[in-house]
């Protein structure tokens, strides 16, 4: 399998392929941003797309990611906060984008998702962080 950080027209080609897939992930959100917004974020490298392709170049999981600076001490971390595909593919994937993230100055990593991923982490040494309450205020 293949990781693969893409470039702007690269990504611009992947999401208008998969802007289904990419809607769908929003959907779980709860208001973490909407295609445009990233589409704008990804095209002016304030964060990046991530893809795991097979020897076809069929896409097996996929990230988006971005630099956060970390609140107690302002030291960078990596934030993977949109994704999705099948887990034994991105479980594997990960040891390479610590490596990645390790190379970039960064401090630590986090993936931010629904509570399901706590079981899919928590095999590879990932323990829950803060949490976010939610509530809508649509009637």
């Amino acid at each position: 399998m293949r990781l693969r950080l893409h470039d702007s027209l690269e990504t611009s080609v992947w999401l208008y392929t998969h802007r289904v897939l990419v809607e769908s992930s929003l959907h779980y959100g709860e208001g973490t941003g909407n295609f445009k917004s990233i589409v704008h974020n990804l095209k002016e490298g304030y964060e990046g797309l991530w893809t795991v392709e097979d020897a076809q170049e069929m896409t097996k999981a996929w990230a988006v990611s971005r630099f956060q600076s970390r609140a107690s001490d302002a030291a960078m971390i990596c934030v993977f906060w949109l994704g999705g595909g099948d887990l034994k593919v991105i479980r594997e994937a990960i040891p390479r984008l610590e490596i990645w993230a390790r190379k970039q100055g960064c401090v630590g990593i986090q993936f931010r998702g629904r509570k399901g991923w706590q079981r899919v982490l928590g095999s590879i040494g990932y323990s829950p962080g803060p949490i976010t309450m939610v509530k809508s205020l649509e009637e």
